[in-house]
Parts: structure tokens; sequence; C-alpha cells
């Protein structure tokens, strides 16, 4: 906690030393949430999750989703990847890639589910 509260200080401090308007308030918050999921509300409930029943397993699947997401997004969108999502936003984001990221986050995350948690695993 201590630690989310510290960066969220940091970066508020860093923004607002320029000028102060409206767009420079939204973007404090803005930074100052961000600071906390990641800082403080994601590593509890993580820490929660493992001190559940197969809590170690559950986060297994969680951390195998989610990179087998980002990497068949990546690999999909490089080389199939040819309409833009959101150019502004992220330039090198294609509908394929995102497509591509759904399936193998789907995929995986089945096969995972079934190995660490379902028939497939030693513990049932």
């Amino acid at each position: 906690f201590v630690f989310g509260l510290l960066m969220s200080l940091l970066s508020s401090f860093v923004i607002l030393r320029t000028e102060v308007s409206i767009e420079r308030i939204y973007l404090v918050l803005n930074r100052i949430v961000v600071c906390h999921l990641y800082t403080v509300l994601l590593p509890f409930f993580a820490v929660g999750m493992i001190h559940h029943a197969r809590g170690e397993r559950w986060f297994a699947l969680l951390i195998v989703t989610v990179f087998a997401g980002d990497i068949s997004a990546y690999f999909g969108g490089s080389q199939f990847g040819k309409r833009k999502l959101w150019p502004t936003v992220s330039p090198k984001k294609t509908w394929e890639g995102a497509v591509f990221g759904l399936i193998g986050s789907a995929t995986l995350g089945f096969l995972a589910y079934w190995c660490l948690l379902g028939k497939g695993s030693a513990h049932t």
C-alpha cells in the first residue's frame, strides 16, 4: 500500500510541476488509479488467490492464459495483420492480432485448465 501511495505522489508531482489545467488534473487522477491498480490491488488479488484451495493452480492458469493471449496476438498480428485496430492509441495493433490472441487464450487456457484443475490433473 505504501509503495502504491508513494508512486502516486511521485507521478502527481512530476505531472503538476509544469502547469495546472483540467487535462493535467485528469491525467494525475488517471495515473493515481493505474498506480494503485498495478501496485496494490493486483498483488493482493494474487496472494488471495494463492491462499485458496488449489490456488497456486488457479494462479498458474491465469498466467498461462494471459501469456498465451499476448504471444499469439503478437505472432498472429505480425504475420497476418492488415487492418489497424485503433491507430491513434496503439499503431501496431491489428484486428487479426486481436482474434489470434482471443483464440490463443481460449485454446491454451482450456488445455491448461484441463491439465491443472480438470480431469487431466493428478489432483482432482
